[in-house]
């Protein structure tokens, strides 16, 4: 009988080590992923912003040189415009504020230079956008800017104010329900804020 005993003693010891075993791997994995969650919203939060300074004053003179060579002849030397546009002052901030970095250095290695596309490699476009926006007055930084696209999509170009309703006439996304009004014209219901697009 003892032993009878023994073994139902010792399974409820073996239950409740199991038991309590599971119990402290659950608690630890839900703080494991709940400590995970929290860095990654930090992390999400702490988006570089273009007044940080995201490129150097040695890129921006790299830049300047391939602009030099290779764009000025449409654009001007001094970045005005000729055939083609403006690139420094309010048109070329209309066009490119409220859109990520990314937006800016994609058209410039993707679609320029227009005589010359696809001649660009990725360092020389990512040189030429520091060059543009050291030329728009956005200030130099410590760090050079990176050619990798993901990185450059979390950088908003924005004015000194931060960010602001994107510009009139811009082509935008925004995801929201469509309703006929009284008038069977179609409007957007409870629409998303308007994010800048690129077609």
């Amino acid at each position: 009988m003892s032993s009878v005993l023994g073994g139902r003693q010792l399974f409820g010891i073996t239950n409740y080590v199991m038991v309590t075993f599971k119990t402290v791997a659950f608690v630890m994995g839900f703080f494991v992923f709940g400590s995970l969650s929290v860095l990654a919203t930090q992390q999400k939060d702490q988006v570089t912003r273009i007044w940080d300074g995201v490129y150097t004053v040695v890129q921006a003179e790299r830049g300047r040189d391939i602009y030099e060579r290779k764009c000025g002849h449409c654009h001007r030397e001094d970045l005005g415009g000729l055939d083609g546009p403006a690139l420094v002052g309010g048109g070329f901030l209309r066009n490119w504020l409220e859109d990520s970095l990314s937006g800016l250095y994609r058209h410039v290695y993707y679609r320029m230079p227009g005589d010359l596309v696809g001649t660009l490699s990725s360092q020389e476009a990512v040189d030429l956008t520091s060059f543009l926006l050291f030329a728009n007055g956005f200030p130099a930084g410590l760090n050079e800017l990176i050619a990798d696209e993901d990185l450059l999509t979390d950088i908003l170009i924005t004015g000194k104010d931060g960010p602001g309703p994107v510009p009139n006439f811009s082509l935008v996304k925004v995801i929201g329900c469509l309703k006929q009004d009284l008038d069977s014209e179609w409007i957007v219901t409870h629409g998303t804020e308007p994010v800048r697009a690129r077609s």
